[in-house]
């Protein structure tokens, strides 16, 4: 997984991500995810909501076994 791009602005933060890979069955895994995070006063994760393409998740690992 690499970060493609970082936002920070006071207590949040949203980071763009690549995953690549390739499953036992040789099928590709290319998703593009999102992760917007809202950390507290102490620093820590507060709330974290990420955005990805379940369908091609749930289609790997059917397609894996």
């Amino acid at each position: 997984m690499s970060v493609t791009d970082f936002f920070v602005d006071g207590t949040d933060a949203i980071a763009e991500l690549r995953s690549r890979g390739t499953a036992l069955n040789g099928r590709r895994y290319n998703n593009e995810i999102c992760r917007v995070m809202h950390f507290g006063g102490d620093k820590q994760i507060r709330e974290l909501t990420i955005y990805l393409d379940s369908a091609l998740i749930i289609s790997v690992f059917e397609k894996n076994e």
